[in-house]
């Protein structure tokens, strides 16, 4: 999100800082002070995304640039390590779980934005798009370093190649099972509140990592500092004449906001902040100016300024269902929130897959599945259904649009639990008859289940064939294909954790509820479960 124009205005006033050295008892840094990181997390998968998308060789095609949820993981992994070897510790990683309704717009823009991308990626590939060749030829072809992640400046020359769309939730899932879970939440509101409130109640001081120049706005108290991933980069200088080796340093330009704001002349940096946004063109000293002066729009300066509240807008929930959302995906815990939050519509926006833009919404498909997940809430609030009405945000053909999901009744939605399980049932059942396939693993069980409930829809799809894939290339259809498996796989991710959430949180749940979540316990993480989809596409 962020405020336009004020990290470049506020830049030349920031102070370069060493956050560590990797030399032993270094004689060049020796009064350096004991910092602790404070991570927004979507930033850094971002950022760590963007990196990885730059350092492909360009003789790669769009699809094969793209990194995978595994190569992503492994880079964030690796991010993180890096930094603690320069004895800097991990204080906390916060992603959104919820975001305030006043982020809509804001919200509907970038899908829009996705939607643009993906029509101006197919109008670069109207042939048909090159079939990418595995994760792991992918990672050989430009193995992640420290000097790609930190040093190297390089920005990607690729355009309109459509970004992963699980990427910050493949991100939490890595984290989650990591030795950073400990310091890794999704938690009950925004990720920039709950940094700048850590900051605020750290002992020591502490900087805020994150390329959302809305957290320059935010408090974050005395010791806290503000650094752009971006901008971090590992260094050497010159030894002192006793030492041979220079050190390596780990340093960035910090933000401190309000000391900033005080050298500038003005009290209270949110109203600079409120003054450069209203006047996007504006010179730093015209912003001064106004920020010195009774404000031309009270009631707009009151509305930007609560959205930097020291009290973040969340639910007010209690710890169990903190810690049951701890690792959702962002969009599940959301979904789950706006049941406490008492929201007039629930909301929940589903991202363009790389699929054909002229062709319906690849969720499509897959909307039964979600309809009996939405159902499923009625276990945690039973009245639901008369008091908040369910939507869907998607894309709707060259647009993006809203559209209201029925809810399901309670007979009918154990019905479906039911019928659900006898699905799954009689699939291992055929698998097992048929020798398995796909070396019988938990990911081919579930993607041959998704192909198998999509064969026997009204696809409206017409894939290539085997014979255009033979010649290394996807047709549309094939995109198209593929990007209903996604969702497939997807919609059941959603009713996965959904399910594990109410079994955290509900003492009273049917038999057959709970039946169910134990069986979907297998369905793999999205590193292994969202693959390229090229050996599943079927011939319609």
């Amino acid at each position: 999100m962020g405020i336009p124009h004020l990290t470049p205005l506020l830049q030349p006033y920031s102070t370069p800082t060493i956050l560590g050295c990797k030399t032993p008892q270094c004689k060049l840094h020796p009064t350096a002070p004991p910092r602790s990181l404070i991570i927004d997390g979507p930033a850094l998968a971002y950022h760590v995304y963007h990196k990885l998308l730059a350092h492909k060789p360009e003789r790669l095609g769009a699809l094969d640039a793209v990194p995978s949820y595994g190569e992503m993981g492994e880079a964030v992994l690796g991010w993180l390590g890096e930094v603690e070897g320069f004895g800097v510790g991990i204080s906390s990683i916060y992603f959104d779980g919820y975001l305030p309704p006043h982020k809509q717009g804001t919200r509907l823009q970038r899908l829009e934005n996705g939607r643009q991308e993906l029509r101006a990626f197919k109008a670069q590939h109207r042939a048909g798009v090159a079939i990418p060749c595995s994760a792991a030829s992918r990672f050989a072809e430009a193995p992640v370093t420290a000097s790609m992640l930190f040093s190297d400046s390089r920005v990607s020359r690729r355009r309109g190649v459509p970004a992963a769309p699980f990427l910050v939730a493949s991100v939490i899932e890595t984290l989650a099972e990591s030795r950073y879970a400990a310091v890794s939440e999704v938690v009950p509101g925004e990720a920039d509140g709950f940094c700048a409130i850590a900051a605020r109640e750290a002992s020591h001081g502490v900087v805020v990592f994150t390329n959302d120049s809305d957290l320059l706005v935010h408090d974050v108290g005395r010791e806290g500092r503000i650094a752009f991933l971006s901008q971090v980069e590992i260094g050497t200088e010159d030894g002192e004449m006793e030492y041979s080796d220079p050190c390596t340093t780990l340093r960035v330009n910090t933000f401190h906001t309000l000391e900033i704001a005080h050298r500038l002349g003005v009290d209270n940096p949110q109203r600079l902040a409120f003054e450069i946004t209203s006047h996007p063109s504006t010179t730093l000293h015209a912003a001064i100016r106004r920020a010195t002066q009774p404000p031309s729009s009270p009631p707009l300066l009151a509305t930007f300024l609560s959205a930097f509240n020291p009290n973040p807008s969340t639910p007010n929930i209690p710890p169990q269902t903190r810690h049951a959302i701890r690792y959702l995906d962002p969009r599940v815990s959301e979904l789950l929130l706006q049941t406490l939050h008492h929201t007039p519509i629930i909301n929940i926006y589903l991202p363009p897959l790389l699929e054909d833009p002229d062709r319906a919404s690849a969720w499509t498909s897959s909307l039964p599945h979600r309809a009996f997940t939405y159902a499923c809430l009625q276990y945690h609030a039973p009245s639901l259904p008369h008091r908040s009405p369910l939507a869907e945000t998607v894309r709707k053909g060259d647009r993006i649009a809203t559209a209201q999901v029925a809810w399901l009744n309670p007979s009918d939605t154990l019905a479906h639990a039911r019928r659900l399980l006898r699905e799954l049932e009689d699939h291992e059942g055929d698998r097992r008859g048929s020798g398995g396939g796909e070396g019988d693993t938990a990911a081919g069980f579930w993607r041959s289940y998704v192909v198998s409930r999509s064969a026997g829809m009204e696809m409206g799809t017409q894939a290539a064939g085997n014979g255009e894939r033979d010649k290394g290339w996807w047709s549309w259809g094939d995109v198209q294909s593929a990007a209903r498996i996604e969702a497939g796989l997807y919609s059941l991710r959603i009713l996965r954790q959904v399910l594990r959430y109410l079994v955290a949180v509900e003492t009273a749940l049917p038999r057959s509820i709970i039946e169910l979540h134990r069986k979907m316990a297998s369905l793999p993480p999205l590193k292994i479960m969202m693959g390229t989809g090229l050996e599943d596409v079927p011939t319609w």
